[in-house]
């Protein structure tokens, strides 16, 4: 059995890296994230888990540290120094992250979320990341990729 939790939050970036193309200047979207959770067994009142209990964990990590920040890998050192001169918000993704793709952001969230499925005894099956209306990429269990 599976359920999807889905929330948003907004968020600046750039690719960079040698991307060439508009999106290595700064900008934002609307991100939105869904999480597949799953059991093999439901709940005592037949739930995989209270979607409440997924908004105070992921959803809420995602709220403190990434809405209205501004993603940078170690790589974009002089914009994450300026940004923070600034006073503006940023995240940092650990450094096996060269670049801010919606792929690097669900795999980043998939290891994130992982460790908090476990505590709440559902397995994560897939994070998905839509980085506009008709774009997203997923991360599932299994995919072997995990930047090291």
């Amino acid at each position: 059995m599976r359920i999807v939790k889905g929330f948003s939050w907004a968020m600046a970036h750039r690719l960079g890296q040698g991307y060439s193309g508009k999106c290595q200047n700064l900008h934002g979207h609307t991100y939105r994230c869904e999480v597949v959770l799953g059991s093999d067994m439901p709940d005592r009142f037949g739930m995989v888990i209270d979607f409440g209990q997924v908004k105070t964990s992921m959803e809420a990590w995602v709220n403190e540290y990434l809405d209205h920040a501004t993603l940078v890998t170690a790589d974009d050192k002089a914009l994450e120094d300026a940004l923070i001169a600034l006073g503006s918000r940023t995240f940092a993704m650990p450094a096996r992250y060269h670049n801010t793709t919606a792929e690097n952001i669900a795999n980043m969230l998939f290891w994130k979320f992982l460790g908090m499925a476990h505590n709440l005894n559902v397995s994560l099956i897939t994070v998905r990341v839509w980085e506009t209306e008709t774009a997203y990429a997923e991360f599932t269990e299994g995919d072997k990729w995990h930047a090291n």
